[in-house]
């Protein structure tokens, strides 16, 4: 798990920051970048990204952003790391909210829509 999640990293974490998944819930993922060593009683995460199952499609579940946090530039690493992360506890996607997407976000999603070709683009159901 730990290989893939650095693997599918387009940019690491700063020195001195450590990536943390909280896989504790089967419908809902927590992804943090924060201090390695938490010497306060809250840590300064760069960013937390929270997914969770959404819909079931004919070939599996694609998983909901629910919540995103990120200082700048931060944002592409969380979503990267959340869609491997789906993908390795078997998961088919990831899609946006469906109800309130930030114009921040929508860059990120163009993003991926645009540049990223290792990213597979499908289609939702209508309903």
């Amino acid at each position: 798990f730990e290989n893939n999640i650095s693997e599918a990293m387009q940019t690491e974490p700063p020195e001195g920051y450590i990536v943390d998944i909280n896989l504790n819930d089967s419908r809902n993922i927590i992804i943090k970048i924060k201090p390695q060593k938490e010497d306060r009683p809250r840590p300064n995460y760069i960013g937390t990204i929270n997914i969770e199952k959404s819909i079931t499609v004919d070939n599996g579940t694609v998983w909901q952003v629910a919540a995103v946090t990120a200082d700048k530039g931060y944002g592409p690493l969380l979503y990267d790391l959340a869609m491997e992360t789906v993908l390795l506890v078997g998961g088919t996607g990831l899609m946006p909210d469906r109800i309130d997407v930030s114009p921040e976000a929508r860059n990120v999603w163009r993003k991926y829509f645009e540049e990223r070709a290792d990213v597979i683009h499908k289609p939702l159901p209508e309903d």
